[in-house]
């Protein structure tokens, strides 16, 4: 282990900018659960463009603080971790620099959970309108190609609400 080395202010200002950019993630995706909840599809598209600028925002900081970190740990292989930060600074900054750490790491998980919910509701809104549309104008026609050459469509297929109303 190398001599404890001060921490660049830079380090964290980029920390403390990813835990703002992670904390406002999180509120564009619990705002996303309400509005695919009210299937709200134009507020749903101003909500996807603002988490997209987010996660661009939080890639850049990210290969920031790599570009910071190499400076901290010079001839660690591949990409450096907080902790090795931690591991090689000054006690009072390895303090300061745990705390951004457990911070961040609750926010990412918070933010991979609460993402991981939205799309499996997206999804089950998705399977719920593709069934109505299904009920609505019936089965999808058959292929045109089966394993004994063309398929003749039914001369009537069923249809279960009157396409006349």
């Amino acid at each position: 282990m190398n001599a404890a080395q001060p921490i660049p202010p830079e380090l964290f200002e980029t920390l403390e900018r990813q835990t703002v950019h992670s904390e406002q993630l999180l509120a564009v995706l619990e705002e996303e659960l309400q509005v695919l909840t009210r299937m709200d599809i134009q507020e749903l598209i101003g909500l996807t463009r603002r988490k997209e600028s987010l996660l661009k925002r939080l890639q850049l900081l990210d290969s920031s603080f790599e570009e910071i970190a190499r400076g901290c740990c010079p001839g660690v292989p591949g990409p450096v971790s907080l902790k090795e930060i931690i591991a090689r600074s000054l006690p009072e900054e390895a303090s300061r620099l745990e705390g951004h750490r457990v911070r961040l790491v609750a926010l990412r998980h918070k933010i991979q959970d609460r993402n991981l919910v939205n799309k499996q509701l997206a999804g089950d809104i998705l399977g719920f309108l593709s069934d109505a549309i299904s009920l609505i104008t019936g089965p999808p026609p058959p292929a045109a190609y089966g394993t004994r050459g063309m398929v003749r469509p039914p001369a009537r297929p069923p249809v279960f609400i009157s396409r006349g109303i």
